[in-house]
């Protein structure tokens, strides 16, 4: 935004405008969201359709521009605070349009609910425009044809029909905003908000955002993975003693909290006195303090379980899980390791403060949220080897056995179909010994864990065994 609002009116009169001040900025951002090819570009094909077919002497490239600039008008009033111009210049059917965009109340509440989202006033955009793609060709012609646009035997005229168009397309690019800007937060900590103004550009986003869009799986496990950290976070302890925020009164001595009350009482010789002798016995005023205690404690490391026993709802819940983890530990700045095993390590990606890496490659994904993508989408094979995948693990911890692996949390989700051997076994309580390795089991599908795993992991969770499986997840004890 603050890019767009520092071009010069020189650098905006090269674009083409009907009815509003689009800027180069704007217009850059609604061109590159186009161009990815997804559901802008669509709704534009189906608005150019109904502009040019059978409507007089305008001809494709006419229709074509028509289109690009009003999509460009919709997208600048959605995304930023874009004015009317003095004098319209552009078709009547677009003036229409934008009028009676302007009677329904529900737009200003949709501008407002985008917040200056490039990507989900490019979503929402899309939505409107194909919704309504017919009656703006109604409206073209009636605008084309020079006619008054009045009801005949009491039926609706042109501009009843486009405003009520326009009021369902608006109804339904909230929900469109609402439901993609909950997916996106599930799947990243932040990526529900909107990206920086050197970030918009950028169209990797609303692909992610248009994949949300198209793939209910993946918007259910994100769901369920959204669930579990929201959990997770509000299960966080505090602490009354701390350097973050004031939330109360209360008595004590030190100093630099007193209340400017008492304060004040140094003034006095009097009331110093008083103040001095309160202090000694801690019962002077003082602001409490407080600040959020992180739930987790150094690295983690998860073990997925994605052999065919697994496949269905427990192979859901898995990836949910992952994807929870991976997310917590982001939030929490802990690094993070999320493998699939089978018969051995399938699947392992890192996650740590530049960005996701496949271990077993040693391949860094595009972005993060490439990382967590991979998590999601991983399917089923193979069988199932305790003492591959729990091996591997041991090793990463043994690796990295500096201060940066001191007190690493490991989680293990399985429906229990094998066993760890004693000797893996003994090297787990080593490490629990050695450098305060918590192990926490997580049995789904009808599993049960084995007795050598039971006995080193901290705490073994049967999901089965609850209702909620999310809630049982996220208040599970690697969370705090």
């Amino acid at each position: 935004m603050a890019l767009a609002t520092a071009l010069s009116p020189a650098h905006t009169d090269s674009i083409e405008r009907f009815a509003f001040a689009t800027s180069r900025w704007d217009a850059r951002l609604y061109d590159t969201r186009r161009s990815a090819g997804g559901a802008l570009d669509v709704a534009e094909t189906s608005v150019r359709s109904a502009i040019y077919d059978g409507h007089g002497d305008r001809d494709l490239d006419r229709a074509e521009a028509e289109t690009r600039t009003f999509g460009r008008e919709v997208f600048a009033r959605l995304y930023s605070n874009v004015e009317r111009l003095d004098e319209p210049v552009g078709p009547a059917w677009a003036t229409r349009a934008h009028d009676l965009l302007d009677q329904i109340d529900g737009f200003s509440t949709l501008h407002a609910e985008i917040g200056g989202d490039p990507d989900l006033a490019a979503l929402a955009s899309a939505s409107m425009l194909g919704s309504v793609a017919g009656s703006l060709g109604d409206l073209v012609a009636d605008s084309d044809s020079d006619s008054a646009s009045e009801a005949a035997d009491g039926l609706p005229t042109t501009d009843d029909r486009v405003r009520a168009a326009l009021r369902s397309a608006i109804k339904t690019a909230r929900r469109v905003v609402g439901e993609t800007r909950e997916g996106l937060a599930g799947l990243a900590p932040g990526l529900g908000s909107a990206p920086s103004t050197s970030e918009q550009i950028s169209d990797d986003r609303m692909r992610l955002a248009e994949r949300l869009r198209s793939d209910e799986r993946l918007r259910d496990l994100i769901r369920r993975a959204g669930r579990m950290q929201r959990i997770a976070t509000s299960t966080t302890r505090t602490r009354t003693e701390g350097t973050s925020e004031i939330y109360d009164v209360t008595r004590g001595n030190d100093v630099a909290r007193l209340l400017p009350s008492e304060i004040a009482k140094v003034a006095h010789p009097a009331m110093r006195a008083l103040l001095l002798r309160d202090l000694a016995q801690r019962s002077a005023m003082v602001y409490a303090l407080r600040s959020s205690e992180p739930m987790g404690r150094g690295p983690l490391l998860a073990l997925l379980d994605i052999s065919v026993s697994m496949r269905g709802e427990p192979h859901d819940w898995t990836r949910a899980i992952g994807m929870a983890l991976a997310g917590t530990a982001q939030r929490e700045k802990r690094v993070a390791t999320i493998a699939d095993f089978n018969g051995g390590i399938a699947r392992a990606r890192r996650f740590d403060r530049d960005g996701a890496t496949d271990l077993l490659s040693g391949a860094p994904f595009s972005s993060t949220l490439d990382g967590i993508l991979d998590v999601a989408t991983t399917g089923t094979s193979g069988g199932t080897s305790f003492d591959s995948a729990v091996g591997w693990a041991v090793e990463q911890v043994v690796e990295h056995g500096d201060a940066d692996q001191k007190k690493a949390d490991l989680v293990i989700v399985t429906d229990g179909c094998d066993s760890v051997s004693e000797q893996v076994a003994e090297k787990i309580a080593a490490l629990r010994a050695q450098t305060g390795l918590r192990v926490f089991a997580m049995t789904i599908n009808g599993g049960a864990l084995d007795s050598n795993l039971a006995a080193v992991a901290d705490e073994v969770l049967d999901l089965d065994a609850t209702a909620d499986v999310g809630e049982t997840v996220a208040k599970a004890g690697w969370a705090r």
